[in-house]
């Protein structure tokens, strides 16, 4: 035939295919069958008429093939049965179903792989014989192993009846087991203990296989892994047998009472004896400390184990792993609101045995309430820890979280600190963000940040970082201008940077970040950070618009509602983005995906008020259409979005209530620290329904 003839883009190239995956060389027939693929089915675009006709040709040609060649065949036999419209076209139908008993024909002759796209195949054929697939699907079990295990998962769709609980027992392979452990919570027999076994054991495994090799495909651990999972935690064996395994593997067995937790809201309450018996166990006690930080509110039988870690003894240790073991114990007395968590870092700060970022970190992150120990303890550590910053010259961002911290706390809590920032100025820059950020409470560090300003033996961007402070603490451009003015160009960015980043105003900053975003925008850069930085920047120091909405609608024109920095800047600007017609035309369209239609959607309500699209992305999500994606892409979002909604959120309060108890998760299983981030989005979403008078 004339493939031209089916008026099909490329469809002419059909019988080239066709040779190279009969008689190509091995390196061309994987190609040659993915692009057939694509004749048949590209994106959302389906060809049948191509598909009629080459439906027959390809079963004409299997049989001629061996090996690895068949496979790629009933791939595509698989691809029409999945994506072709078989009520449509009848002769896709007509064509499958002639293809089944050539399939069957010498199956026991065949290698894994073409078995196994069998297996796959079979539970997409309607009609005909399905006992005698039954039947082929049962044998196949008998394999074991990955195949078995897929066979089983396939018979449960041909015919659910032949399954029984004898599947589960020890007889049959791992991956068998697992398949029929997961078949058994989609059907409507009652659970049994040994299922709970099974998918205990195999979850057990599981860990060790991930954090030893890449994990074989076991019948499917994964997205779809809530159900059995629930049902076995509803099971009362569930705590003995992962206490029993606890015993024999230790880390493995936490690693699957974790998983359960992550995926079953019920766990973190029912598992909570798991964690507590990891405890005894030197091994697993901070693995153990570690999973309950996440799930605090529930982990209050943990108390006491943890203030027997929480010890001089433990936390002052010369071995790493007590010292961390220690730091979580502390973590969870602090969350637990322990008034021992509190003492044990007053400790810390006291004896300076150690690093004084553990205990300033803790307090800083767990947002401990600050009292007159606290900062006179804190106080007493700085000039020896700043001290030991100038000996090393260090330049983290860490260096200035203590003056952070103490800044936070009030501005009578920085005054000693000051003492301690000078005289650690005199040999090093490293507490110069701690100086920047005090600002003009830092006054008394102005005579040696001008000395370190003027300073011709330090480097040059030591000199800039003293002169940026001394514009934050003294508003004196003076050095900084001259500096800037004479610096080398990657000396120049830098000074600019820091000042930006600091928040530091000053004339040579605005120009020269005018200038960037000007040039960025007429260059239409590839990336849009450094536009809006400089456009936020010029708002936030300067209350400069005109620069900031070229930006924005710059960004919007080039990126679309998917660069999470300008719609940033655009809710910052809020009214003042009504003032551009170029941004306002950018609005109108709605965004393809649904987290950006969100940043569109909680952007038009800041610029103009209007809150109809931000009801549709809200109904939407609640009722399934943000996937469990990222934090910020799923349903991490939606506290925000109903509170910006204010009292036009109350139709939607009963789905919240709901949200707030759902056994699944709100966020992605892949999410790190994924059972914390579920607690807080619950809490957050219960917080926005308490405020709304719910």
């Amino acid at each position: 035939m004339d493939w031209a003839d089916l008026d099909c883009p490329d469809a002419e190239d059909v019988p080239e295919l066709l040779a190279a995956l009969a008689e190509g060389e091995d390196d061309v027939v994987e190609e040659a069958a993915e692009d057939l693929e694509d004749l048949l089915f590209e994106g959302d675009y389906r060809r049948p008429a191509v598909a009629v006709h080459l439906l027959p040709r390809l079963t004409a040609l299997y049989p001629l093939l061996r090996g690895a060649r068949r496979a790629l065949v009933i791939r595509m036999f698989r691809v029409v049965a999945v994506r072709g419209d078989l009520d449509a076209w009848p002769e896709l139908r007509a064509g499958l179903a002639e293809v089944e008993p050539l399939l069957l024909a010498d199956l026991d002759g065949q290698g894994f792989g073409v078995r196994r796209e069998v297996v796959r195949f079979l539970p997409l054929l309607t009609g005909g014989d399905a006992d005698r697939r039954a039947a082929v699907l049962l044998d196949l079990i008998d394999c074991g192993g990955v195949l078995g295990a897929e066979a089983l998962t396939a018979l449960a769709r041909v015919d659910p009846g032949r399954l029984t609980d004898d599947l589960l027992g020890p007889e049959h392979t791992d991956e068998v087991r697992f398949a029929a452990a997961r078949a058994l919570a989609r059907s409507g027999r009652p659970w049994t203990s040994e299922a709970t076994r099974v998918i205990v054991w195999c979850w057990s495994r599981r860990a060790w296989e991930t954090a030893s090799a890449p994990v074989p495909d076991t019948g499917g651990f994964g997205r779809d892994s809530r159900p059995e999972l629930e049902r076995a935690v509803a099971d009362p064996t569930c705590v003995d047998e992962l206490l029993a395994r606890l015993r024999v593997e230790g880390w493995a067995a936490l690693h699957a009472a974790r998983t359960m937790c992550e995926w079953v809201r019920s766990a973190r309450q029912t598992l909570v004896p798991v964690f507590t018996a990891a405890l005894a166990d030197p091994q697993l006690r901070g693995d153990a400390l570690s999973a309950l930080c996440e799930m605090p509110r529930v982990a209050t039988s943990a108390r006491e184990p943890a203030a027997a870690l929480a010890t001089p003894a433990v936390l002052d240790s010369e071995l790493p792993g007590d010292r961390v073991d220690g730091g979580e114990a502390v973590r969870l007395l602090v969350r637990l609101g322990d008034p021992r968590g509190r003492e044990a870092l007053l400790g810390q700060l006291r004896r300076r045995q150690c690093s004084l970022y553990p205990p300033v970190y803790k307090l800083h992150s767990e947002e401990v309430p600050p009292d007159p120990e606290l900062v006179e303890a804190l106080n007493d550590a700085l000039p020896e820890y700043y001290a030991r910053v100038a000996a090393t010259e260090s330049n983290s961002t860490i260096e200035e979280m203590p003056v952070e911290l103490l800044a936070g706390w009030g501005p009578e809590a920085t005054e000693r600190a000051l003492e301690a920032l000078v005289g650690a100025l005199e040999h090093s820059s490293a507490p110069m963000d701690a100086v920047v950020a005090l600002g003009p409470r830092a006054m008394a560090a102005l005579p040696v940040l001008y000395r370190r300003a003027s300073d011709l033996g330090l480097e040059p961007r030591d000199r800039l970082r003293a002169a940026v402070a001394v514009v934050a603490v003294g508003a004196d451009e003076g050095p900084l201008d001259g500096l800037l003015a004479r610096a080398k160009p990657w000396d120049r960015s830098f000074g600019v940077d820091y000042a930006r980043r600091r928040g530091v105003v000053a004339r040579a900053v605005v120009a020269d970040q005018r200038e960037q975003a000007e040039q960025f925008v007429a260059r239409n850069w590839h990336v849009s950070s450094q536009a809006v930085d400089a456009a936020e920047y010029l708002f936030r120091a300067v209350g400069e618009t005109a620069t900031p909405l070229t930006v924005c609608a710059w960004a919007l024109r080039r990126f679309g509602w998917t660069d999470r920095a300008v719609c940033s800047l655009v809710r910052r600007l809020g009214r003042e983005v009504a003032r551009s017609a170029e941004v306002m035309e950018l609005f109108a369209e709605p965004a393809p995906e649904l987290w950006a239609e969100r940043e569109r959607a909680l952007a038009l309500v800041r610029v103009t008020g209007e809150s109809g699209p931000l009801h549709a992305v809200a109904a939407h999500m609640m009722c399934g259409g943000a996937s469990l994606g990222d934090w910020d892409r799923g349903l991490g979002g939606l506290p925000e979005v109903i509170a910006a909604l204010g009292k036009e959120a109350d139709p939607l309060r009963p789905r919240l209530r709901e949200l707030c108890v759902l056994e699944a998760p709100l966020v992605s299983p892949r999410l790190e620290g994924r059972v914390r981030a579920d607690e807080l989005l619950r809490a957050a979403l219960g917080a926005v329904l308490e405020d709304g008078g719910a």
